[in-house]
């Protein structure tokens, strides 16, 4: 994942983050909706409808799980940063 303007993701906003957890949560209630109705329509679709909404359902877990690694990757970085500036102001005051 890059950014909009096409930065790595160390130089993501807080709020480019905050919009891919967005996306991820959006991604994961489509994926929620298509098994709902895959499981309602299940005895009516052809062999041929269900391999498509098998290969959308795949499509939609591995961008939910490119998704998740990113935004880990990022709250590690920032979780990182934040107890690096802590140790940066303790040696400060000294």
């Amino acid at each position: 994942f890059q950014n909009v303007t096409g930065d790595p993701l160390e130089l993501l906003t807080p709020e480019e983050v905050a919009e891919l957890k967005r996306r991820r949560i959006s991604t994961q209630i489509q994926l929620d909706c298509l098994l709902a109705e895959i499981k309602k329509r299940q005895r009516h679709l052809s062999p041929q409808q269900m391999q498509t909404l098998n290969a959308q359902m795949s499509d939609l877990r591995e961008d939910i799980q490119e998704m998740s690694a990113t935004i880990s990757r990022l709250d590690r970085d920032a979780e990182r940063a934040a107890a690096a500036e802590g140790s940066n102001r303790k040696k400060g005051s000294l």
